[in-house]
């Protein structure tokens, strides 16, 4: 079974009168667990995103659940929870998944809610993507040359030519210029731009932008 299926099973978010709680469904304390949440609000002609805030918590108690938030001003939109990192005595994921969300009836009991420390780590802004202007097809194809830098930085290690990575990031032009995606023209433009003095490059944090990259895709994929 994948890490991402059997994380699916282990943690997942629950709702109970507007209350969102994080569950620990699993037989281990979790020492670290970071996740984003996102809201999408569709319209007539436009899908607004809420900002996408980051959180870590640490030490979730096995069986036990955290009290994240409590929902307002979004409840008409469709609301996500991804997980970004999780690490037990026998598990370390990074990466980026969608937890499984469960509603449950106020007849219901809640599992036990532990103390845990909530750290908000950053928050991107939020954004306006135009219905008119956007299809499947070429989410995909963005997502899929994404995914395809995020696996070449990911595996190349001190291996890693920045001309090449230049190369993957131009094979999204002539899809960008053919629609209107400010927020992944901007951070194609801000790798770009990472990667034109060589003797300057930052692998680590050049990593860090083509995840939030191959992440905002996910998400409107």
């Amino acid at each position: 079974m994948k890490m991402k299926e059997q994380l699916y099973s282990k943690i997942e978010i629950i709702i109970q009168h507007g209350n969102v709680y994080l569950h620990n469904k699993s037989e281990e304390n979790i020492e670290e667990l970071i996740y984003e949440t996102a809201a999408m609000l569709t319209m007539d002609i436009t899908i607004v995103i809420s900002s996408i805030p980051c959180y870590q918590i640490t030490q979730i108690p096995s069986k036990q659940a955290v009290f994240l938030e409590k929902l307002t001003g979004w409840e008409d939109g469709k609301i996500s929870y991804y997980l970004a990192k999780v690490k037990t005595e026998t598990i370390t994921f990074e990466g980026t998944m969608t937890l499984k969300m469960r509603k449950l009836s106020g007849i219901v009991s809640l599992p036990k809610i532990a103390d845990c420390k909530i750290i908000k780590l950053s928050s991107q802004d939020g954004f306006v993507v135009d219905i008119e202007k956007m299809n499947n097809g070429t989410i995909n194809e963005l997502y899929w040359l994404a995914e395809e830098l995020k696996a070449y930085t990911d595996l190349m290690g001190s291996h890693f030519d920045t001309e090449k990575a230049q190369t993957k990031l131009w094979k999204m032009n002539s899809i960008l210029s053919k629609n209107d995606f400010p927020k992944v023209q901007e951070l194609q433009n801000n790798l770009l731009g990472r990667l034109e003095i060589p003797m300057f490059f930052d692998k680590a944090e050049f990593s860090k932008k083509v995840d939030e990259l191959y992440e905002l895709l996910e998400k409107l994929k």
